[in-house]
């Protein structure tokens, strides 16, 4: 009896297995797809020198933002589910790991918004001169140093709890958690949600209802016919095309924690139902974007497939240079082998000739003797 009350329990695995496989089977595909392809979207732009424009910059931040998600965080998630144990390994992983979603979060948001701001000042204004890089740069920055100032209250409050191995509540308040979530509802969606909606529409006022005749400024400060209308309008799908899956994928959770703090029961058991999904939908946004960039965008599908290309071609010149020394050196051994068969045999020859003579030039002596 003494026993049995002091074992402790096992552990309970949290999923069934139709709902464990389902995720292993998302992040899989979520960690292969997003790697190879923000990687790509990585190396076209750090090869676009000179032809490098702000937009491919803030396309490179968002690769960046999902890489991160995808390399920091998705890997322990994914080896939790494999395991069937959430408990959390080393106290870093609140502190560092754990809030990588909410940074990871406010730079797309953040840089999603910036880029919709950008989009529709060169629409708007095409007799504006184009900026400066260095000012995108520091936009880009300012964008990081904010979504980081954001999650500080969540990486120094948050902690391990050593007696369930899982990440305590960081909030002793409820109000204090209510404060947070709401402020962070705000400046991660309602704000950048609205400046978002009232970009497109500026552009859409500007491109669709506008029959006038355009042109626009180049980086020459010249007047050209503006043929870029039809890449404006290219770059403003396609930056709508990435904000549209982001907010069908990612805003579901962020919906799921303001209904689970500012409501009431039953509030909260339709918050867990999300819950369930919203996670892995989340994470799944993170390989999304490099796809849409190869839908839409002939910049980013040739590099595609010149990339890849290369990579085949590399990977079956090494299969058959190897294939070929494999050949080669068996050849060679087969010819050594023969080789040194047949200089035994010429000199077992050899011998036989050179007996053969002495033993004629003996009996030549004799008989002249």
């Amino acid at each position: 009896m003494s026993n049995a009350s002091n074992s402790t329990p096992s552990y309970v695995c949290p999923f069934n297995d139709e709902k464990r496989l389902t995720y292993i089977i998302m992040y899989v595909i979520t960690l292969a797809l997003g790697v190879v392809g923000n990687v790509l979207v990585l190396v076209i732009v750090a090869g676009r020198r000179t032809k490098r424009t702000d937009n491919d910059l803030f396309i490179a931040n968002l690769a960046l933002s999902d890489l991160s998600l995808l390399l920091f965080f998705l890997p322990w998630r994914l080896l939790a589910v494999l395991t069937c144990d959430l408990r959390v390994p080393f106290a870093a992983y609140c502190t560092l790991i754990y809030p990588m979603t909410t940074l990871t979060f406010s730079t797309s948001i953040f840089t999603m918004t910036a880029m919709s701001v950008h989009r529709c000042r060169h629409i708007v204004n095409p007799f504006m001169a184009p900026s400066r890089k260095l000012y995108t740069y520091i936009w880009i920055m300012l964008i990081w140093i904010f979504s980081i100032s954001l999650i500080l209250p969540l990486m120094i409050l948050i902690k391990l709890d050593p007696k369930v191995q899982l990440c305590t509540n960081p909030f002793t308040n409820k109000k204090m958690e209510k404060t947070y979530t709401g402020t962070m509802f705000v400046l991660q969606c309602m704000i950048p949600l609205c400046i978002i909606a009232c970009a497109y529409f500026l552009i859409w006022r500007d491109l669709v209802k506008s029959k006038t005749y355009r042109a626009s400024v180049n980086k020459q400060g010249r007047i050209v016919a503006n043929a870029a209308s039809q890449e404006n309008k290219q770059i403003a799908k396609t930056i709508a095309t990435v904000v549209v899956l982001f907010i069908i994928c990612t805003f579901p959770t962020q919906i799921a924690w303001f209904v689970y703090d500012f409501g009431g029961i039953k509030a909260k058991k339709i918050a867990k139902i999300i819950f369930e999904f919203s996670d892995v939908l989340g994470v799944f946004n993170s390989c999304l974007n490099p796809i849409v960039y190869g839908s839409l965008t002939k910049q980013f599908r040739r590099g595609y497939y010149r990339y890849l290309c290369f990579v085949c071609q590399r990977c079956t010149r090494r299969f058959r240079s190897n294939d070929n020394e494999f050949t080669t050196s068996g050849i060679s051994r087969r010819d050594a082998t023969n080789l040194s068969l047949l200089d035994s045999a010429e000199g077992s020859n050899q011998k036989s000739a050179s007996k053969t003579r002495k033993t004629s030039e003996t009996l030549t002596d004799a008989v002249s003797a």
